[in-house]
């Protein structure tokens, strides 16, 4: 009754658009019913490929990014190491230095030893030079003082000594 109502005072008008409006509705609803769920699988297939898609293109970006940040940490490291080679080059120049210096205070100290061996020969060669003049002109005066009457009894007190040795050896 209300339809009826409705098409006599013309409120609900209906002229070439309200058939097309029908069969538009009658159109779409078969085609929602039908060809719906198969237009959904196909659509959710082309969406899931393209989040599959999306998907894989923010792993390789992590991916890569992981190894950004991999390389990164390496540098650091390298660097520090850099660090600890400048610390051993320093500790290697210091060293070649200190070996340096040493070598320098050895050789002083071998030329001062060598200087003082010298002068510590030549005062033992001139010692023995003076005790060598010193015997001979001791032993000149000795001789000079002996007589052939002390030399005469040297000779018999030893040749008796001798005698008194010979005896008790046999």
């Amino acid at each position: 009754m209300l339809g009826n109502y409705l098409l006599s005072k013309e409120i609900f008008v209906m002229d070439h658009d309200y058939y097309i409006g029908l069969s538009v509705f009658v159109i779409t609803y078969y085609g929602t019913t039908k060809f719906g769920p198969i237009l959904a699988a196909s659509l959710d297939k082309d969406v899931d490929a393209v989040e599959e898609s999306f998907k894989s293109r923010r792993k390789e970006e992590e991916a890569h990014f992981e190894t950004i940040i991999k390389e990164a940490k390496d540098a650091q490291f390298r660097a520090k190491g850099q660090n600890l080679l400048i610390e051993a080059k320093k500790e290697n120049v210091a060293m070649q230095i200190e070996a340096a210096y040493r070598e320098r205070v050895m050789h002083v100290y071998k030329s001062l030893k060598r200087r003082l061996d010298y002068h510590a020969k030549r005062h033992r060669i001139e010692n023995n030079i003076h005790q060598k003049w010193m015997v001979t002109w001791i032993l000149e005066n000795v001789k000079k003082a002996i007589t052939p009457e002390i030399e005469r009894q040297a000779i018999d007190q030893a040749i008796a000594s001798l005698a008194s040795l010979a005896e008790h050896a046999r």
